[in-house]
């Protein structure tokens, strides 16, 4: 019945997920995903004056602009003046913070990584998983996803692996790859949750 089904589903998407980090050569898909979005905007001089757009409406307060703005510049796909790619994972790690103290559910994720991997800020378990739990809270599917490894792996919180495959399940049935990856490699494992 539906246990079959989620079992089948979930090992296609891990299937998906795997075979597109393989192809992109190790590039993870969630900046594989990512660099695409960026790469909307076709021609170099829109990207850069996308760019110094954002930069005005961040420093204006817009915490949308300063979570676009974080993301280029964590990711390195952002300018500098002279027009060269800029990579600042500290500066990105101040514009997610500013933009999460706004309750913008993507800077509250992307900050909640940074905190758990000690990039661009001290690393704190703790603060990570409660940016993740505000940005699950107000949506965001990766915040999701991400609260939910912290439960499997009792990062800045006590272990609970029931919670943590609820919330997987919630995230894939939203669509985060990263949730069906890992719930489909839970089942390839004989340990899902049925």
């Amino acid at each position: 019945g539906g246990c079959e089904q989620s079992t089948s589903r979930y090992r296609m998407a891990s299937d998906t997920v795997l075979h597109f980090a393989q192809e992109s050569a190790g590039v993870p898909p969630l900046h594989a995903v990512r660099l695409l979005e960026h790469s909307v905007v076709s021609h170099e001089v829109e990207k850069q004056a996308v760019e110094e757009l954002r930069e005005v409406q961040a420093e204006r307060g817009d915490p949308d602009a300063a979570a676009a703005l974080g993301e280029l510049r964590y990711f390195g796909t952002g300018y500098t003046g002279s027009g060269s790619r800029r990579r600042d994972q500290e500066e990105a790690a101040k514009l997610f913070e500013k933009s999460a103290r706004e309750d913008n559910s993507l800077s509250l994720n992307n900050m909640g990584v940074m905190l758990l991997n000690g990039v661009g800020v001290e690393g704190n378990k703790t603060r990570a998983f409660e940016h993740f739990e505000r940005s699950a809270a107000l949506g965001n599917v990766w915040g999701i996803a991400n609260l939910a490894a912290c439960y499997i792996q009792g990062l800045g919180v006590t272990p609970d692996r029931r919670r943590g495959i609820e919330l997987w399940l919630q995230a894939a049935d939203r669509g985060n790859s990263q949730a069906m990856f890992n719930l489909g490699m839970l089942y390839r494992d004989g340990q899902g949750p049925c």
